[in-house]
């Protein structure tokens, strides 16, 4: 999600049009970086609760999807997929056709793990009513995210600032209201689920053609654009002078979500304090930015 940040604000600010294949594309590779994301979510609740067993089939998914990223890409994080004007690289049709039957597969497998896992006792009395973040705090410290979700608040960058295709392709998302590790663990599972909807649509309607605008000449200028990462609002900043970045600010989600720990965690038993965190799943480095 940072290179496509990065790349719709060169874009924005050289008046580059990106191709429709390569928007699509861009679309599918978000998504399954989102579900790559989430799924480590899941897989580390549920650690966090001794329950290794009914993490295993989360990370065996992530693991394929994973393999699918290297073979469509290269990378199996998507690195170098991306770059201004559009992609690195086409996906062919015989890769996404096979993407698109195997993701048939995976949903029953998903679906099948997330019952189950929510039908084991001891999961549900470690994740039900801790860590709850109450929906008053959403709007006042700028939670986004499935954080925010999980907390009543529909906020989703692909809905209120849809970037790519998401104009069309409106992603289908769920909203709970009490706010604690259930309802984050439940947001994220339905956010997943939603991905494989969105990737099997983008690959229904796709049209052939160039994956690279044929127009790259750099202008000066400065964009702020936003995107949608797992974890919710990225927004990048960026200026350029003379050819060359002059400034680059990025803002993470974690930067404003870490902020609901200190309220998630008053009144919880000191044990639980790492699910509380896992199931926000915030990044360090991604604050210092």
């Amino acid at each position: 999600m940072y290179a496509l940040a990065f790349c719709q604000a060169v874009e924005k600010i050289s008046q580059i049009k990106v191709p429709l294949r390569a928007q699509y594309l861009r679309v599918l590779l978000a998504e399954m970086e989102r579900m790559y994301s989430l799924l480590g979510d899941l897989a580390g609740m549920i650690i966090d609760v001794a329950y290794p067993a009914g993490a295993s089939p989360f990370f065996i998914l992530r693991e394929e999807i994973l393999r699918w990223n290297e073979m469509m890409t290269g990378s199996r994080f998507l690195k170098n997929s991306s770059e201004i004007g559009g992609l690195k690289k086409d996906i062919n049709t015989e890769d996404l056709i096979k993407l698109r039957n195997y993701l048939k597969q995976f949903s029953l497998i998903f679906s099948d793990t997330v019952q189950e896992s929510l039908s084991f006792a001891p999961v549900l009395d470690r994740f039900e009513n801790a860590g709850v973040v109450k929906k008053d705090l959403i709007k006042a410290l700028n939670l986004t995210g499935p954080l925010a979700r999980a907390s009543g608040v529909l906020t989703d960058v692909r809905m209120d600032h849809p970037y790519c295709l998401y104009q069309k392709l409106v992603p289908q998302l769920t909203i709970m209201e009490k706010g604690d590790v259930l309802s984050r663990f439940k947001v994220k599972a339905d956010t997943i689920g939603n991905s494989v909807n969105l990737i099997k649509k983008v690959i229904a309607d796709i049209t052939p053609g160039n994956v690279h605008s044929e127009s790259s000449a750099i202008k000066d200028g400065f964009a702020l654009v936003a995107v949608e990462s797992a974890r919710g609002q990225n927004i990048h900043w960026l200026l350029v002078q003379k050819g060359f970045i002059s400034r680059y600010k990025i803002r993470t989600a974690s930067f404003c979500n870490w902020q609901a720990i200190e309220h998630a965690v008053l009144g919880n038993i000191v044990p639980d304090f790492p699910l509380i965190n896992k199931s926000m799943n915030l990044s360090y480095a991604g604050t210092d930015l």
